[in-house]
């Protein structure tokens, strides 16, 4: 027990951890508000689609999603490497900045299904790419 009690003050501790744990967190519980609220926001706008957005979420959050993972991390690495030390922490703004106006996109644009499940894609594809950087993030800034 005092090991994780000296890890977690570690983490609170140093500013990088810090932010990057409140930030993850606030970003995990839109995650999960989108994950629980999405479907049944689906079906009652568009009732009449219930298998087809069925299936085109589940495309959705698996292709989009691992791209955008695949994505962030890779563009994190690259400018890392060529000295741009910020890339992690820029890939996590941007991340969190265009998820904005695609799941407004999404959600406020209920006369068109095909509208809505294009913009829930872009959301998928732009604001999934934070968790590999926020992680590394962490990871590279505490002890092991």
């Amino acid at each position: 027990m005092k090991k994780f009690f000296r890890a977690a003050i570690e983490i609170f501790v140093n500013p990088t951890c810090r932010y990057t744990t409140f930030g993850g967190s606030f970003r995990f519980f839109g995650g999960y508000a989108i994950g629980f609220y999405m479907p049944k926001y689906f079906l009652s706008v568009y009732s009449d689609q219930r298998t087809l957005y069925s299936t085109l979420n589940s495309i959705v959050v698996s292709l989009c999603g691992f791209m955008s993972a695949l994505i962030g991390g890779l563009v994190s690495d690259k400018y890392e490497k060529e000295g741009i030390y910020m890339t992690k922490a820029y890939v996590c703004i941007f991340c969190g900045v265009m998820g904005i106006p695609t799941i407004m996109m999404a959600l406020l644009s209920q006369g068109n299904f095909w509208v809505s499940i294009s913009a829930l894609a872009l959301e998928y594809l732009f604001a999934e790419g934070w968790v590999g950087p926020a992680i590394t993030m962490i990871v590279n800034t505490i002890t092991p």
